[in-house]
């Protein structure tokens, strides 16, 4: 089980990030204690969570690189 703070460190992110996203409900949590307890993040829900942000970019979702015409030289400089 890892801490939020442990998750924050492996995923680069801030603790804050981690915890909002535990509030959206995007990475399962296990409390334990009384009230609101202490929060303990397994591996294998974290690991569901990295893969369910995977994502794979189709021919569609990679803009088209155009490249511009060349522009005639300026006539009013010399070089």
């Amino acid at each position: 089980m890892l801490t939020v703070k442990q998750v924050a460190e492996q995923l680069n992110l801030t603790a804050q990030l981690v915890y909002q996203l535990i509030q959206a409900g995007k990475i399962p949590v296990h409390r334990f204690g009384n009230g609101r307890g202490t929060i303990r993040i397994s591996r294998e829900d974290l690991d569901q969570f990295i893969e369910s942000c995977r994502h794979v970019a189709s021919p569609r979702d990679v803009p088209k690189v155009t490249r511009s015409p060349r522009q005639p030289p300026l006539k009013h400089i010399r070089l």
